[in-house]
This record gives structure tokens, C-alpha cells and sequence, in this order.
């Protein structure tokens, strides 16, 4: 095979600055590095001597795309800390908001970040021209999970109500009626987009691999539950860090995630599909017989059919929640003390954990924070390896292409504020 040095400086469509070095010789990969250089943020540095309270309201500026999964991770992790108790409607209602989130991600992603590279296009802005209608249902689908968000967090990006102990406020009663006719509006785009997405021609690429998701039982596990494992392990957020290792990479900012004996796993919403689909609700196990999935599926680039059938599940559980009531009882009133606490959530992206350690007058001591995008940074790497010896054969721009479109399938959230994603291809 002839030697070649292919530089991709730009791939669009992916939330942050990064690129993807790929060295291959004979048909093989060589090497493989995901290369994240956007300057650290020091969040974790940043909470030292903050006050434990203050925790979801700092958190949920870590991303402005998971803001809601931030927030909510951070108050149950304090929670723990100080054995802090939650009823019934609170829990529901934080996983109502939790889902809004989820199908906010997940309607940007289908159709403003994924879509165009199936439909030809090299942005959704170019697909607007001939496809006005498909674009106008992707941002109907984001305008009603924005509803919901402002419904019961106060506003749309970065939560208000939320806090330790639950909610400074129900949802206003008299708007109700409002949300629950747009969410039985948008099932009928929500039904368009599997259409949609399931007659994408997807690359042929399969990986066996670990998957790690949150599982409770009787649901469809985001809020509660503990993480459990493809390979039959269960482990909560104290344990977490007996089983997920980290390890800093010379070629970038984010850390490796490693599962203990050496392996890379993945997360997100392939992971929670092949360990929750028995707890689909009903009309999402017809979404997903509709578009032909079924677990375990093992081909990231059908992750967007699962965005999919997650924006169906969350539509209905969200009413089904806010059908039995909004009002919930004034948040606790919590004695800051000494404590250790962490906790294990679904973030749109995937398992998303934070743990606090916090002194006698209830101040940061410690943090750790890891993101869905450091657990699958590996993960993508070592997809790479895989899928390249059957592609190596294509030209570079094609190469190009599917490498772009795979590092998509991830959705990675490397930052919020830029959009760029660099790959580099080096043939020997």
C-alpha cells in the first residue's frame, strides 16, 4: 500500500476542541490517539472550600449541553454524604428533568450533529435547503424538552430550583395542561425521527466490548440504581473507583478510563439499551422492532437510532410523571457536617459520577468528577483499531469520513463553547 500522510484539521459536528491521530501501515492501525487539547478547566480544583450546598448550582457549569445531569449528580452525591433522605415525588420529578435533558441532547445530536453525514450534507444548515422540514422537527423536538427543562428547573440551561434536598419550588400547577399536550405532540415527531434515522445506510462494524450502565430494577434506569456491567458486575458510587481506574495519556487532556483488569468499556446510550431493554416502556419497544434493533447491539454508529428511542422513552415517562402530580414538599434543611459521599448517574452521554469529600463545616476537601466522555475516550481509540483494517482500503477523503462519523457516534462533550474536531491519518 502506498504511504500516505493524511491531516484532517477540521471535522465540524462534535462539541469541543480535539483531534484524532491515526498512524496505519499495511492495512493496520499503528497507533490510535484521541487528542483532546483544549486547556483543563480545574473543576474539581475549583469546588476545594466551597460549601457543599453550593454544588449543583457550580457543577452545572461544567457543560452547557448536560448542565441538568451536573446538577442533579452533585445533590445526590452531598446528599449522601449527609445521609440526606428524598421522597417519593421529588426523586420522580428530578428524573423528569433528568429525561428533558437527555431528550434535549439527543434531538441536537440526530439532527444537527449526526443527520447530515447520512443525508449528504455538510451541515444542518446546508440540509435546511432541500430538507427544511426535517431540520424544522429536529428543533420541535428541542423546543418542547426546553419546555419541560424551564417547567421544572426554572429555566432552560442550568437549573434554578434544583438543590440539595430537593426542589426550592413545584412546578407552576397551571402550566401542566401546557406541557402535557406539547409532549403528546411531539410523539408524532419523535415516530418520524425513527423513520428517519433507521433508513440511514450504516457502516457494516461491530465491536464486542464491555458495557456499563445504571440499573434499577422495574425501570429505565437514569437517576437511581447502581452501575452494573455486560459482564455481570454491579457496583454504586461508593465502590466506583474499585472498579474504573484513571490514567493521564501524554497526548491529552482527558484521562483514560480503565475498568479494573485492563479493559476500556462503553457507555451511553448503546450501553443502557443492551442493559435496560426489558424496561423500555411499551412504545419504545415498538420504536426499536420498527428500526430492527435489539440488544445486545454492538455497532456505534447506530447509536442514533437509540437517541432516538430514548427521545420516545423519555416523552412518556415524563408525562407519565408529571401526570401523577407536580408538588413537591420544601427542600430539607440540611446540617453541614463531615462526610464522604458520591454518586452514579445517566447523563445524556452516558455514566456520569461525582464524590465529594467534605471537612467538619461541610467544605470541599476533595472532588472527583468523571465525565461520559472520559469513560469512552479509550473506548474510541480502540474503535478505531478495529474498524480501520476494513476501511484502509478506501481514499483518504473517504477514510476521512467514517473516522469523523465514528468519533460522532460518541457524541463526545469535550466542551461546549467550540466546535471543532481535528483527525490526522499517517500511513506508513
Amino acid at each position: 500500500m502506498v504511504d500516505r500522510t493524511i491531516v484532517y484539521d477540521y471535522i465540524s459536528r462534535v462539541e469541543g476542541q480535539g483531534s484524532l491521530e491515526v498512524t496505519i501501515s499495511n492495512g493496520e492501525v499503528k497507533d490510535a490517539k484521541l487528542q483532546i487539547f483544549e486547556a483543563p478547566r480545574f473543576f474539581e480544583a475549583f469546588l476545594r472550600g466551597r460549601r457543599a450546598l453550593e454544588l449543583p448550582e457550580l457543577t452545572s457549569r461544567i457543560c452547557g449541553i448536560c448542565p441538568i445531569a451536573h446538577a442533579i449528580t452533585a445533590a445526590k452525591a452531598v446528599e449522601n454524604a449527609l445521609e440526606i433522605s428524598l421522597d417519593e415525588r421529588t426523586v420522580a420529578l428530578r428524573k423528569a428533568l433528568a429525561l428533558s435533558g437527555m431528550m434535549q441532547s439527543h434531538a441536537l445530536h440526530i439532527y444537527f450533529l449526526a443527520a447530515p453525514d447520512y443525508l449528504g450534507y455538510p451541515s444542518a444548515i446546508a440540509a435546511s435547503k432541500d430538507l427544511l422540514d426535517v431540520v424544522k422537527r429536529g428543533f420541535r423536538l428541542k423546543r418542547i424538552a426546553n419546555m419541560v427543562s424551564e417547567y421544572i428547573g426554572g429555566r432552560v440551561v442550568h437549573p434554578v430550583t434544583l438543590t440539595v434536598g430537593g426542589f426550592t419550588r413545584s412546578p407552576p400547577a397551571e402550566k401542566l395542561d401546557e406541557i402535557i399536550k406539547a409532549l403528546d405532540s411531539s410523539l408524532q415527531d419523535a415516530f418520524e425521527t425513527i423513520s428517519l434515522v433507521s433508513n440511514f445506510k450504516y457502516p457494516e462494524f461491530e465491536s464486542d466490548h464491555i458495557n456499563i450502565a445504571l440499573s434499577n430494577k422495574g425501570e429505565y434506569a437514569v437517576t437511581e440504581g447502581v452501575a452494573k456491567t455486560s459482564s455481570g458486575e454491579y457496583f454504586d458510587g461508593r465502590d466506583y473507583r474499585k472498579y474504573v481506574n484513571e490514567e493521564q495519556v501524554p497526548y491529552s487532556n482527558t484521562k483514560r478510563s480503565i475498568f479494573r483488569g485492563g479493559s476500556s468499556f462503553e457507555v451511553g446510550p448503546v450501553a443502557r439499551f443492551n442493559l435496560n431493554y426489558d424496561f423500555l416502556c411499551d412504545t419504545a419497544k415498538e420504536a426499536a422492532e420498527k428500526s430492527g434493533v435489539r440488544p445486545p447491539l454492538k455497532n456505534p454508529f447506530k447509536s442514533t437510532i437509540i437517541r432516538a428511542i430514548e427521545i420516545i422513552q423519555a416523552i412518556e415517562e415524563m408525562k407519565s410523571i408529571l401526570k401523577e402530580g407536580v408538588n413537591v414538599p420544601p427542600p430539607q434543611k440540611p446540617k453541614l457536617r463531615q462526610g464522604m459521599g458520591a454518586a452514579l448517574t445517566e447523563a445524556p452521554r452516558g455514566l456520569l459520577y461525582h464524590s465529594y469529600i467534605l471537612d467538619k463545616e461541610g467544605r470541599v476537601s476533595k472532588a472527583d468528577i468523571v465525565t461520559p466522555t472520559a469513560h469512552n475516550s479509550w473506548r474510541i481509540e480502540r474503535d478505531v483499531y478495529e474498524l480501520v483494517p476494513s476501511i484502509a482500503h478506501l481514499d483518504d477523503n473517504s477514510l476521512r469520513s467514517l473516522l469523523g462519523m465514528l468519533v460522532r457516534s460518541y457524541d463526545p462533550c469535550i466542551s461546549c463553547s467550540v466546535h471543532a474536531f481535528t483527525v490526522r491519518l499517517i500511513r506508513e
